[in-house]
């Protein structure tokens, strides 16, 4: 019980499918799976689609509920997309129980560049 997260959770992916997500830029969007996985960055407009549906944040901070992101070596990359019910954007710690519901979104972009494909 010691494990379980005092909310209801969802893991989303959100992925950057356009020109601008790093390999993708140079040679153009051909719309495979592997080259939205591996995008490294989004677009300006993508970025402030992130902003507007979430809050960008520390995943040392993802006390309950990681998604299964590594928060002890930060091999996932250092920051994660999360919405919460009920948040209260003062908090510094976006799991505190300040809401009934937590959705991660799962985004490459916001990964390590050295997280393995499998990860990702």
């Amino acid at each position: 019980l010691d494990r379980t997260p005092p909310l209801h959770t969802a893991k989303i992916a959100l992925l950057f499918a356009g020109r601008g997500g790093g390999e993708l830029g140079r040679s153009g969007f051909s719309g495979k799976e592997e080259e939205m996985i591996n995008a490294t960055f989004g677009s300006p407009q993508y970025n402030d689609f992130l902003n507007e549906i979430g809050d960008i944040v520390p995943v040392k901070d993802l006390e309950f509920y990681s998604g299964g992101l590594d928060t002890e070596n930060f091999t996932d990359g250092t920051h994660a997309l999360i919405w919460m019910s009920n948040n209260d954007p003062r908090k510094t710690k976006t799991t505190s129980g300040c809401g009934e519901r937590m959705v991660l979104f799962h985004c490459p972009t916001l990964m390590s560049e050295d997280s393995g494909y499998n990860n990702r």
